[in-house]
């Protein structure tokens, strides 16, 4: 298992702009969980990156004032 950050910008209707959200993420396929994000997400995402995690990557995006959710992945139907 690795942990990784998602950095996920997607359309808010609220701001009407796309926001960027930072997921922390412990998984052994990003791949996966990327797709279900695209997949299960009811807002339209403009874009995916992602990085291993450091300490270092961490504290800058808290330093610039975002907030660092844990992603929960969703099982879906098609899982076993």
């Amino acid at each position: 298992m690795k942990t990784y950050l998602l950095n996920i910008r997607r359309y808010s209707i609220c701001a009407n702009d796309y926001v960027l959200c930072v997921y922390k993420v412990v998984t052994d396929n990003i791949y996966r969980v990327i797709g279900k994000i695209y997949c299960s997400s009811l807002e339209k995402i403009e874009r995916i990156d992602y990085s291993l995690w450091t300490v270092e990557r961490e504290t800058f995006w808290k330093e610039n004032g975002y907030e660092i959710f844990n992603y929960v992945e969703p099982h879906l139907s098609e899982d076993n």
